[in-house]
Formats: C-alpha cells, structure tokens, sequence
C-alpha cells in the first residue's frame, strides 16, 4: 500500500513533463518502473545515510586527530570516532547501501571503506601534481563539490570527481575523471576496479558544481557539471552498463562570474539550481527524460543579506521549499511560487557568537 505522505509526491509525478516518458509503457512494466522512478514508494533509500568527518578536535589542535562518521538514520543522529585519520581539507564523499550501512568514503585523493582502511587500489585518485603536494597529501584534495558517488547496479559504484591541472587555458582548469568501485570485493570492503578514467579533459574550471538524478527511466543518471569559463553544462549519461552519452548544454543567458556556489537538484528531479557564483542562484526547470533545460528563474541576492547566497543549498524532501545560505545567513524560497525570488525569505542569521570549548566535546 502506498503511504498517504507519498500520495501528492506520486500525484506530482504523474503530471511532470518527465512522465511523458511513461505514457506509451504496457502496465505492468509501469509498476516496476514506479518502483525504479519512485523508491520510497516501495523501500527507503539510505545512500546518504552516513557523513564523514576529518579533523577532529579541529580548533584547539589536540593530538591525535580523530575521524567521525555522523549517521543520520532515524530520530536521531549517531556518531561514530574512527580509529584511523583521513583528513577532508575541502571536498569529500561518503557512500551508504540502501538500507543506510556505511561502504566507504574518499576525501578526493584516497578511498577508504567501511573499516576505516584503504580499500584496494584506493590511493592515487585525482593523481596529479596538486595530489603529489605534501600540504594536500596531508589535509586532502583542495576544490569543493566536484565529487559525486552513483549506485549503478551489482553493487558498482561510480565516483565522479574533478581533477586541477596545470596548464589549461581556461582559469582554475580541471577535467573531470570518473573511478569505479566494487564493493562484492573482498567480503564486502570493496575494490576499485578503473581509476581516474579521462572523461573531459582541461575543458571546465576547477571550481565546477557536480550533481546528478534519476533519469526518468529509472535506471540512467544524468551527471551535470557546470563550467565556469563559457555559458555551458556539460551533461553526463550514466547507465548500467557505464558511460553512454557525454554532451553539451548551452545557455543563451549570462550565467555570473566564477565561484564556489553549491549546485543540486531538486529530490523529484524536477529542477536543478545553480549556486555556481555564490552571490545569487538560478533554478531550471529539467527535463529527466532528455537531460534537457528548461525556463529558468533567477534569485538575486538581497542586500540585507552578507556574502551572498548559494554557498551551501538544500531542499526540503517534497521539493518545494529550497534554501539557501551564505557564511552568516540561511534564506528560503518556495519553488511551487510562479515568482520564486519574490518568496525569498531570511529565516536564520549568525548571531557572531562563537564558544570554542562546546565544539567536538563528545569526541575527545
């Protein structure tokens, strides 16, 4: 039976332009394309479950430094000291099954699985001159939110990530690199099988939004990545069997100068919004059958507001609220309003309290 708080997400759906995709399907493979469109439907899934945490005691430098693993099943969060140290300087991933159980994690230059161990083959990701710095290797791969980790069948995972180079002609250039993981290795710690596999070369900045959703299949992936130089996206299709299409999305408008803005997409997979320059953002519609934009919406920043917005973005789960925050204030839009930006809204401000003795109290 399907809960009544999934009855307005299914019925939302079912009139999106992605269920255009579903009109010609026989009814039976309906369901089981509900089930693969849908899943909380049928069975929660927990790839987000766990977050990982590097550094710990942070602020006052007390060794050894220790690693957490936040859990966020149920009512309440748990935390978990590992017994290893991988520091995460500015970007990470962290991978869970579908029922929450952590796999592994990586800070961008190494892969650890869920014994706090290097996986097998798992040094040497993003491998270059920025990962052979002793500063790095110590702190972790140095760019935000250019990683993003994929479940793609028989328990393989595909970590994309951007790689800085040297040289590029654009500003900050990278290209961006994918690693495959599998976790049937090894009684479940997990093996990579293919590392930092070129997918485009010196041809995006450094400083790229990477995220991704479901195709309206239910099985592909799309994978956008932004590039900071040109008004363009780069569009990513990822199927079981791997990488089937890599293309080009261009925008006839002025996207905003380069930055470090936090770029998601909605969980309905509806609309994807661009925080690239963390001074305003932009919120597409999308297309999950084709991959394509559609109109956008532009919310720019208002004064009563420091440092701009987008530099963290999330949403709420049925989609219709995101919010938005700078170093010092959290805001909220309604993306269900015919004018977004109008619905802009500061709910929390940084009060410029700090107590240094109350932070990582329960890890030390």
């Amino acid at each position: 039976m399907i809960s009544p708080n999934y009855l307005p997400l299914l019925k939302a759906f079912l009139l999106s332009e992605g269920a255009l995709c579903f009109q010609s399907i026989p009814f039976m493979k309906k369901i089981f394309y509900l089930i693969f469109y849908f899943p909380q439907i049928i069975f929660a899934q927990w790839h987000d479950a766990n977050w990982h945490f590097g550094g710990l005691p942070y602020f006052n430098g007390s060794p050894p430094l220790k690693n957490a693993i936040a859990n966020t099943l149920g009512n309440s969060p748990t935390f978990e000291v590992t017994g290893t140290y991988l520091q995460n300087f500015q970007n990470s991933v962290t991978m869970s099954d579908k029922d929450g159980n952590l796999l592994f994690y990586c800070n961008g230059m190494k892969i650890y699985n869920k014994a706090h161990q290097m996986m097998e083959n798992g040094a040497g990701v993003n491998a270059g001159a920025t990962a052979s710095d002793p500063y790095y290797i110590e702190y972790g791969y140095p760019i935000y939110y250019t990683m993003v980790c994929l479940p793609i069948g028989n328990e393989r995972y595909f970590l994309f990530h951007s790689r800085k180079i040297d040289g590029c002609s654009s500003f900050a250039g990278a290209d961006i690199l994918y690693t495959v993981i599998d976790m049937s290795a090894n009684n479940g710690l997990g093996r990579v099988l293919d590392k930092n596999k070129e997918i485009i070369g010196c041809e995006i900045g450094a400083w790229c939004a990477m995220s991704a959703t479901r195709h309206a299949n239910g099985q592909d992936w799309w994978v956008i990545v932004a590039n900071h130089d040109n008004n363009r996206y780069f569009r990513i299709r990822l199927t079981p069997e791997g990488i089937a299409e890599t293309s080009i999305i261009s925008i006839d408008s002025e996207l905003g100068n380069w930055g470090n803005g936090r770029s998601i997409f909605t969980p309905d997979g509806s609309k994807y919004i661009d925080c690239r320059n963390a001074r305003s953002a932009r919120v597409y519609e999308f297309d999950r059958c084709e991959g394509n934009f559609g109109q956008y919406q532009d919310i720019p920043t208002s004064a009563d507001i420091p440092y701009g917005l987008g530099i963290g973005a999330t949403t709420s789960a049925n989609s219709r609220y995101l919010y938005l925050c700078s170093g010092l204030a959290l805001t909220q839009v309604d993306l269900y309003a015919s004018d977004i930006a109008s619905t802009l809204d500061t709910i929390a401000l940084h009060d410029d309290f700090f107590d240094e003795s109350i932070y990582f109290i329960s890890f030390i």
